[in-house]
């Protein structure tokens, strides 16, 4: 039986952005809404939260890109080095 190997990562893209963005959405309304004036109306929070939401979501969208970019980067210089010695 042969060994399956999965396909490498090499970015995570739309996807894992709205993910992040979805998971972050609540924390970041709570957030705005503690920070804002009580006599705010209901918008100014939510809109604070969204806008605050999606610069989280390309903030760790960012991160996880630079770490799968750093991998693969050294694995194909282990590969390329392998290849060499033999």
């Amino acid at each position: 039986m042969a060994k399956q190997t999965r396909p490498r990562l090499e970015a995570v893209g739309w996807l894992f952005w709205s993910i992040a963005f979805v998971v972050l959405l609540g924390p970041s309304i709570y957030g705005a809404w503690q920070v804002v004036m009580d006599d705010q109306e209901w918008p100014i929070p939510v809109g604070m939260g969204v806008l605050l939401a999606g610069f989280l979501a390309a903030i760790v969208a960012w991160v996880v890109n630079s770490i799968l970019f750093m991998r693969n980067k050294r694995l194909h210089v282990e590969a390329k080095r392998k290849s060499k010695k033999h």
